[in-house]
């Protein structure tokens, strides 16, 4: 499912980039439905032909040899593929999982996510983790985000929780889009909205 974005350069030309997302997010009776997007890909198989070949009398042993190096990288590509496949599902899970409340009620739901807390659910090192989610895209009911964006660091509170610094951007965005123009708010007006929260954010910070 594609996705068509104008761009605008300095000189005010539009130029059409096709995104296509490499996971497709459908929300179902029991929850969420994760898909790859991998269907224009084709499957790979060993060709059984040369397989055969292996076992006639009559194909010289450096013709056999080059072909048991020929199928035993057709095999390792192929392995490679499947894992990133099944990284990629796996990483997918972990975000959705994490981010539930942000995929039900938006933005101003979004949790504090880091890579270590994906590698931990997944089993794999972070430095894996960070290559599967680079310029990966997921296709949701709300829109297209990159995996990326569901990456966000923490706030801390006095209790020793973490508050996603996203989420409090989205709420102090709808806090300026609705105040009153004439009077607006502070910044400790801001913290004050917060504070009644139960969201401990400096005017500093704000």
């Amino acid at each position: 499912f594609p996705v068509t974005i104008s761009l605008h350069s300095s000189f005010n030309t539009e130029r059409a980039v096709h995104l296509i997302p490499d996971v497709i997010l459908k929300k179902n009776n029991d929850g969420y439905e994760i898909t790859l997007n991998d269907w224009e890909l084709p499957v790979l198989n060993l060709n059984p032909k040369y397989k055969r070949m292996l076992k006639q009398k009559d194909i010289p042993e450096d013709t056999k040899e080059y072909l048991k190096e020929r199928l035993e990288a057709a095999k390792f590509l192929i392995n490679a593929i499947n894992k990133r496949k099944e990284t990629i599902q796996r990483v997918t899970e972990a975000i959705c999982y994490i981010q539930k409340d942000f995929l039900d009620n938006g933005m101003r739901n979004l949790k504090p996510m880091t890579l270590s807390q994906i590698a931990d659910l997944v089993d794999k090192h972070k430095s894996t983790v960070s290559r599967t989610v680079s310029n990966k895209y997921l296709q949701t009911p709300d829109g297209i985000f990159e995996l990326r964006h569901f990456l966000n660091p923490g706030i801390k509170q006095e209790n020793g929780e973490f508050y996603s610094a996203k989420a409090i951007k989205s709420k102090i965005k709808d806090l300026i889009e609705n105040e009153n123009k004439k009077t607006p708010l502070t910044d400790q007006q801001v913290a004050n909205h917060f504070k009644q929260e139960g969201i401990s954010i400096s005017r500093r910070a704000i």
